[in-house]
């Protein structure tokens, strides 16, 4: 399959088909076998990791694509994370300041978090688990209000909502009503002082002007 036809699908329960053939994989042999794969499943992982976008991160498998050893280190631990969820058992991962645990045994009963965090600092612990709860398309109906005098943020309760409240809604309607009719207005007010003037003068067929509007200073 051509890489980029894969690529596109590298998401969902596809991304964990992916993941399952990966885990079976030797680097080492394959780089030596077929080499146009090698490279292909290096573009899939930094499509996978969504890190188009990170010099770092996209260094970093450029230069997997000349080291099979730095890849296999990847690959096995994809292995080791596909072998626990098949035997359904914890899965924990240590890094330098904490671990990550998934525990296959919580998917479906929905009673507790069946991926978790265990970090020395609470503001990791924060910014991370708050990190991990948006990513959601869901999190998209986190909005700031549309009203220029409000501007609090908000959760939309349907996709089309743009304002907090009803107050707000209401104050944009008649702002955009003022703005939309403010020459038929003005028009209005002219006719009702020229027939004011009239009626106090008593001829019909002068012609009235509004004196201009004095600079400040003048």
């Amino acid at each position: 399959m051509p890489a980029k036809r894969m690529l596109k699908s590298l998401h969902g329960f596809e991304a964990v088909r992916w993941m399952v053939a990966l885990s079976g994989v030797n680097a080492k042999e394959l780089r030596t076998s077929d080499r146009a794969r090698y490279v292909e499943l290096a573009d899939e992982l930094e499509r996978w990791l969504g890190i188009s976008k990170d010099p770092l991160l996209t260094a970093e498998v450029r230069r997997l694509r000349q080291n099979p050893a730095a890849f296999q280190a990847l690959i096995d631990e994809i292995a080791a994370i596909i072998t626990a969820v098949a035997d359904r058992k914890k899965f924990s991962f240590h890094y330098e300041d904490g671990h990550i645990e998934l525990d296959p045994n919580r998917f479906e009963t929905g009673a507790a978090r069946a991926l978790s965090y265990r970090f020395t600092a609470m503001l990791d612990a924060t910014v991370n688990v708050a990190c991990d709860d948006l990513n959601h398309p869901d999190s998209l109906r986190v909005r700031r209000c549309r009203e220029q005098s409000c501007g609090r943020i908000f959760v939309a309760a349907r996709r089309s909502q743009l304002y907090c409240s009803h107050r707000c809604a209401n104050l944009q309607a008649s702002r955009r009503y003022r703005a939309a009719n403010r020459a038929r207005r003005a028009e209005r007010e002219r006719k009702r002082y020229e027939s004011k003037v009239r009626k106090r003068i008593g001829n019909g067929n002068i012609k009235i002007e509004r004196r201009p509007r004095l600079k400040p200073g003048t």
